[in-house]
């Protein structure tokens, strides 16, 4: 199931450079705020503007909606207040760059986005690319590097709690060692810190 394992490990990679990103910067909760906020807006008018969803609420039900709505458009244009989704890409590659280049859009592309290389692990195709077939059972295909991503994010989440708590990164940095000592061949080039 390594499409379905790659698709959690993109969730835990874009937590890894949000956790990494508050132990940067504390003015990060503001943008996580916003982000919340501008989820609750589009959630509540898209169930407003949906006939058959709004059918189902009560008017009681639709003015909440409603007054969120109008709450939530009362903060647009007033900074750090405004409903707005965060730019994963810019954030990272303020903190942590080298995560988001090395593994988020990876996994971006291949995982959670439905791409060709995302369709490839389900289907089978002869010599002519047509489809012949769907993949069943197991899949071995990139597992190596899948665990090798899975890996990787764990030490990069436990180096920002390193820096929250001032050490010197000595535990990050074993562990970066035992990975390439396990790795068969020559893993990422990673550099934290």
């Amino acid at each position: 199931m390594i499409a379905d394992a790659r698709t959690v490990l993109r969730t835990l990679v874009e937590g890894t450079i949000a956790q990494i990103s508050l132990a940067a910067d504390t003015g990060v909760i503001d943008q996580l705020v916003a982000a919340h906020r501008k989820h609750q807006l589009t959630i509540c008018r898209e169930m407003l503007a949906d006939e058959k969803y709004r059918q189902q609420l009560s008017q009681a039900q639709i003015a909440q909606l409603k007054a969120t709505v109008s709450e939530l458009e009362l903060l647009k244009g007033i900074p750090g207040q405004e409903p707005r989704q965060i730019n994963w890409a810019d954030l990272a590659k303020k903190h942590c760059a080298e995560l988001y280049l090395l593994l988020y859009r990876p996994l971006s592309s291949d995982g959670v986005h439905t791409t060709v290389d995302a369709i490839d692990r389900h289907l089978e195709a002869d010599a002519e690319f047509r489809i012949t077939g769907l993949k069943g059972g197991p899949e071995l295909t990139d597992i190596v590097d899948t665990l090798s991503i899975a890996c990787l994010s764990f030490i990069w989440a436990l180096h920002s709690f390193e820096e929250l708590r001032g050490t010197d990164g000595q535990q990050v940095q074993s562990f970066l060692q035992k990975f390439k000592e396990l790795s068969n061949d020559q893993p990422i080039q990673l550099k934290i810190g």
